[in-house]
């Protein structure tokens, strides 16, 4: 499974304290609204305190992570094309980018270069 973003659901303050370190000192920390908190895959690997070096291959899922996978069942679960990725792999074709309609952490769409319009 590959999880490009997330929703913080416990730890806000954490998360929060981990992003602001990547911003310039100084930064107004009102300014990280927490939809955003894990938005994206840098900043949902900031957030959980993941890091490249240490982590990588590792199961999201097992220790030394405290993840919990939630069995709630969204009501709805939409697909389209991938973020940012080029050339037919980004088009209508390959519908490989799955979020949860109305989800506030979900990161906007953004088509690859040379991509396909749906």
């Amino acid at each position: 499974m590959l999880i490009r973003s997330g929703e913080i659901i416990d730890g806000r303050e954490l998360a929060r304290e981990r992003r602001l370190r990547k911003r310039p000192p100084g930064t107004d920390p009102a300014t990280l609204l927490d939809r955003d908190l894990a938005r994206g895959p840098g900043n949902l690997a900031t957030a959980l305190g993941i890091n490249r070096p240490q982590h990588d291959g590792l199961d999201l899922l097992a220790a030394p992570f405290n993840v919990e996978e939630r069995t709630r069942v969204p009501a709805a679960i939409a697909s389209g094309p991938r973020v940012g990725v080029a050339g037919i792999a980004g088009g209508p074709q390959f519908p490989w980018r799955f979020w949860i309609p109305g989800n506030k952490s979900v990161s906007a769409f953004k088509p690859g270069r040379n991509a396909p319009r749906a």
